[in-house]
């Protein structure tokens, strides 16, 4: 999932956790902190490298989840 943020876009896939439920977390950079993209562009070319072809788009300006 994608999330529109003031300064660019954060990536923040839903995972399976062990007890059954599902879990978002925002990619990291290497220095703590969100990974920020400029553009949505940037932020799908960082998925597709990554394997993945299908995912959705949050752009109403709120951070994933709430």
């Amino acid at each position: 999932m994608y999330a529109a943020k003031e300064e660019g876009w954060t990536v923040a896939p839903t995972f399976a956790t062990a007890n059954g439920g599902e879990k978002s977390e925002p990619v990291e950079r290497q220095r703590k902190g969100p990974r920020v993209f400029v553009t949505l562009d940037a932020a799908a070319q960082f998925l597709f490298s990554l394997g993945v072809r299908e995912f959705s788009v949050l752009a109403n300006g709120n951070q994933a989840g709430s």
